[in-house]
């Protein structure tokens, strides 16, 4: 049995007849990401969410400010670690794919601007 996980196969590349063991295949599949999901954050940590804006200065960055609210519920019970630190890294991947949304809008808008170029040139060239 082949451990594709191990190797980096995935089960399209491999003959049919071997066994494999891991994950189940996504052919062509290489890599899952996330697009446009702020609002599925927003439904899904609602809990964390809900202690922002009750700290004590507007500007808190939920690490070292005196009243912050995220502190006193980590400190209190209200919110376990683990829970923020997930929070933190799906924010933190969210950002990364906006960030991806707005290149690619960013890219389809040069590409709709060279083409209106090249169709200029092609009429004045006639």
């Amino acid at each position: 049995m082949i451990d594709i996980l191990t190797y980096g196969f995935t089960p399209a590349m491999l003959p049919a007849d071997i066994s494999v063991s891991g994950t189940n295949g996504t052919p062509g599949m290489r890599q899952l990401g996330m697009w446009d999901s702020s609002d599925g954050i927003e439904k899904i940590f609602s809990d964390i969410e809900q202690y922002f804006g009750k700290c004590r200065f507007s500007d808190c960055t939920h690490s070292s400010e005196p009243g912050c609210a995220i502190k006193s519920a980590l400190a209190g019970g209200g919110l376990t670690r683990e829970r923020w630190e997930n929070y933190l890294k799906i924010k933190h991947e969210a950002k990364y794919a906006d960030d991806k949304i707005a290149f690619m809008r960013d890219r389809q808008q040069q590409h709709k601007k060279w083409e209106r170029e090249s169709r200029k040139r092609d009429r004045n060239k006639k």
